[in-house]
């Protein structure tokens, strides 16, 4: 059974999330999920990244 490690990034803008995919994407991370959180100035956007260990 495949294990994963996660990490979540908060991010101001959705303009910012091509280039963090892009910077993370290069370490092994993909996106597994995303969502918008409103805010008092706007929306922030929510990304999951995970990334595979090992395979057990």
């Amino acid at each position: 059974m495949p294990r994963f490690e996660y990490k979540v990034l908060i991010l101001g803008t959705a303009e910012l999330l091509e280039e963090e995919l892009n910077k993370w994407g290069q370490e092994g991370w993909r996106l597994a999920t995303t969502y918008m959180v409103p805010c008092f100035v706007g929306h922030n956007v929510v990304a999951t990244m995970e990334r595979q260990l090992s395979e057990e």
